[in-house]
């Protein structure tokens, strides 16, 4: 029980750091895409690569924070079987709705990581064309 209690926070651990990396590789590729734009004047057709980049970046920073929320949902609800106001019939529907989350915490997560792929990729492409 104890080297599975320690699997599942070294686990847990792992997982939240790897979001808590990408999320600050999103604010770092947005923020130099920013002000790397800042003084710009016309739009070329190559900034529709940087613009899908940056659109990408975001949605892949709103994922990660979706997927905590959700995740600190899963949280409460595994906390409140605990809890001894709540009778022990109820804890059939909480495994259900932590199943749910747990499925969109799973959901959002793999949102951030393509999402940031692909950002990435086009903020490379963008770059290859810009030196061309």
């Amino acid at each position: 029980m104890e080297n599975e209690r320690t699997l599942v926070e070294l686990l847990n651990s792992s997982q939240r750091k790897f979001k808590y990396f990408l999320m600050g590789a999103d604010g770092v590729l947005i923020g130099f895409i920013v002000k790397f734009t800042e003084n710009i004047k016309t739009i070329t057709t190559d900034m529709i690569l940087l613009a899908l980049s940056l659109l990408l970046l975001f949605l892949s920073f709103l994922a990660a924070v979706r997927s905590i929320d959700w995740f600190h949902a899963f949280l409460h609800k595994n906390l409140s079987k605990f809890d001894p106001q709540y009778p022990t019939q109820i804890h059939g529907h909480i495994d259900k709705c932590m199943e749910e989350d747990n499925n969109k915490i799973s959901v959002y997560s793999k949102i951030q990581l393509y999402f940031f792929y692909f950002g990435v990729v086009f903020f490379i492409l963008w770059r290859i064309f810009n030196i061309i």
